[in-house]
Formats: C-alpha cells, sequence, structure tokens
C-alpha cells in the first residue's frame, strides 16, 4: 500500500480487487458477501465508483469458482456511535444483544441476509432476516461470538464485563469554542477515523 501511494496507484479498482480477493479467497471461503461503501468517510467517493469495484469483485470471485455478492452502503458518516477499536467491538457486543445502534443493525442484517442465501441456508430476504434476528434474540449469535474469542486464545468474558477491553490512558473532552448552530448533523466519518489514528500512535510513541 505504500508503494501505490507513492505512485498513485491505490485507487486503481483492479488492484483494490485484486488485494481484497487474494486474501479472502486464500481462505477458503465457499461463499463471500462485501460490503463496499462510499462517500466522503469511505475511500471510494463516488457510488458510481463503489459500483464498478462491486460488480467486479462479484465478477472475479465468481470466475474463479467462489460465489459472491455485494452490498453498496453510504459511508457519509460513520456507522453507529463509537470509533475506535476497542470502543467498537463493545458496541458490536451490543449489537449481539440486540441493542446496536439502528444504523449498525440494519447494515448488519442487510448483510447477513445476503449471506444466508448464497450460502443456501435462507430462501429469500424475509427468510433470512427472521434467522438473524432470532439468533440475536436467542442468544446463539452471543454465545457463537464467545465460542470464537475462546478459540483465538481470547477472554470470553468481556462479553458481560466490556471493561475488560483496552481502555485509553487519555481522554480529552472537545468543547465548542464559541456559541453556534449545527449546520451539518453529519459527521465526518474520515476525520474523526483520523483523529483516533493519530491519537493512538501519539501514545504509541509515548
Amino acid at each position: 500500500m505504500r508503494c501505490a501511494n507513492v505512485t498513485g496507484t491505490i485507487e486503481s479498482i483492479p488492484l483494490i480487487c485484486a488485494s481484497i480477493l487474494s486474501k479472502k479467497l486464500a481462505e477458503g471461503t465457499d461463499v463471500l458477501v462485501g460490503d463496499v461503501k462510499f462517500g466522503r468517510g469511505a475511500f471510494m467517493k463516488d457510488k458510481a465508483k463503489a459500483r464498478e469495484l462491486a460488480r467486479m469483485l462479484v465478477s472475479v470471485s465468481t470466475a474463479v469458482g467462489t460465489p459472491m455478492r455485494a452490498v453498496l452502503t453510504a459511508m457519509d458518516e460513520p456507522l453507529g456511535v463509537n470509533v475506535g477499536n476497542a470502543l467498537e467491538v463493545a458496541e458490536s457486543i451490543e449489537c449481539l444483544k440486540g441493542n446496536g445502534p439502528a444504523d449498525t443493525m440494519a447494515v448488519t442484517y442487510a448483510l447477513g441476509e445476503q449471506m444466508l442465501i448464497l450460502a443456501g441456508v435462507a430462501s429469500d430476504p424475509k427468510d433470512a432476516q427472521k434467522q438473524l434476528e432470532h439468533a440475536v434474540t436467542s442468544g446463539a449469535a452471543l454465545d457463537k461470538f464467545a465460542d470464537l474469542i475462546a478459540a483465538q486464545g481470547g477472554d470470553a468474558h468481556v462479553i458481560e464485563e466490556p471493561s475488560r477491553l483496552p481502555q485509553a490512558k487519555l481522554k480529552v473532552p472537545f468543547v465548542a469554542a464559541r456559541a453556534g448552530y449545527i449546520s451539518d448533523v453529519r459527521c465526518d466519518g474520515r476525520g474523526a477515523g483520523r483523529a483516533a489514528s493519530r491519537r493512538r500512535s501519539r501514545q504509541d510513541r509515548g
């Protein structure tokens, strides 16, 4: 990626397609569902370009024997209410409990529906939605997440005690410098991500 930045080829759709699929197909996946984001908080700003990437991903993956579907999702603002690894894990746990933010739950269900249909587990979106909602309300989804954490040597107790997740050493409140009105209710996703990355980098160096 660093070389691509220098040569100006990082936005090449064929290269992006190869980068994504080379990793996914190497895992021996039976089917794939891709979440291709677009908007001011995403790598692909233009919806048409994102659609072009989605079509190429599906075409190439299918051509090598791995059926794939892609969903286009808007990323003009961050999904959910948290930014940062540990915070997003905690929010994901709330999603698995059925208490996640509406936008995150909607995208998760949309992707899940396509996966269940593609895998032949559900007959249509309505059937898939019903199965996904049952997995959440019954606690099966959360239990499976706990199994995955344990299988990788992690601490599954974080599900009930999110405070076990890494905590920021430094917390800084952001206060408006002057009175005013909110002119755009959307949050700049890319800006929020960069701010979080810079803060982590400074803490790592310190």
